[in-house]
């Protein structure tokens, strides 16, 4: 499980991995579920993790 901190209005952005074909059906793509909890609330700030595929990219917006 992945861990991260978002503050309020910080966003994540869930996409596939880029070696995988765009024209691969979504069944066969996510085999497995995408869960996405919250972990803990410190003040403004947000403890989530997300437990994904690992052809599933989990990045953080201010990093695009």
């Amino acid at each position: 499980m992945l861990k991260l901190s978002r503050k309020e209005g910080e966003a994540l952005i869930l996409s596939l991995s880029d070696d995988i074909d765009p024209s691969t059906p979504v069944s066969e793509v996510l085999t497995d579920p995408i869960i996405i909890k919250l972990l803990d609330r410190d003040g403004k700030q947000y403890k989530i993790g997300i437990d994904a595929p690992l052809m599933i990219n989990v990045v953080r917006d201010e990093l695009i």
